[in-house]
């Protein structure tokens, strides 16, 4: 029975491990075991996980912070990633995930939850969809990697 549940520190192992099965779906850089041990025991405050515990294995989480300012002077969170593990999938172990996320929001009196999904990730924009999530009207910019730089050169901070 799959139980969703706030992260603990004893579920780092498994975090962990589903963190780089994550990273593999999206095939990106994947960490070592090391780096996102050292990652997970000093992260920043507001960063938070919800998991979904399959009597010790973890068959998926979410992670997410809180922002603000969002609409009317109040708080909102902000999705980071949302991964259900490959065997784990189609058993509606996303939507027990992102229901534990919005009740939590609701109880917080958070004003919205928002987030990103790479444009070619269909499967991820259906299931959005399905739960009534809207597209928001919104941009996203970043600066990544030696862009930081060439940003903080020509801000002038360096």
């Amino acid at each position: 029975m799959i139980r969703i549940r706030p992260y603990k520190d004893s579920d780092r192992a498994a975090l962990i491990g589903l963190m780089i099965e994550c990273e593999t779906f999206h095939q990106t850089p994947v960490p070592t075991k090391a780096d996102l041990d050292r990652s997970l025991s000093g992260l920043p405050p507001g960063v938070e996980f919800i998991v979904a515990d399959d009597n010790g294995p973890l068959a998926g989480f979410i992670s997410f912070s809180t922002l603000y300012p969002a609409t009317n002077a109040h708080s909102q969170f902000f999705l980071q990633e949302l991964f259900v593990s490959e065997s784990y999938r189609k058993k509606n172990i996303g939507k027990k995930l992102m229901s534990a996320l919005v009740d939590l929001a609701i109880d917080r009196g958070c004003a919205r939850i928002e987030w990103i999904t790479a444009r070619k990730n269909q499967i991820a924009q259906n299931f959005y969809e399905s739960i009534g999530a809207k597209i928001a009207p919104k941009l996203v910019y970043r600066f990544e990697g030696d862009d930081l730089v060439v940003a903080a050169k020509k801000l002038g901070a360096f």
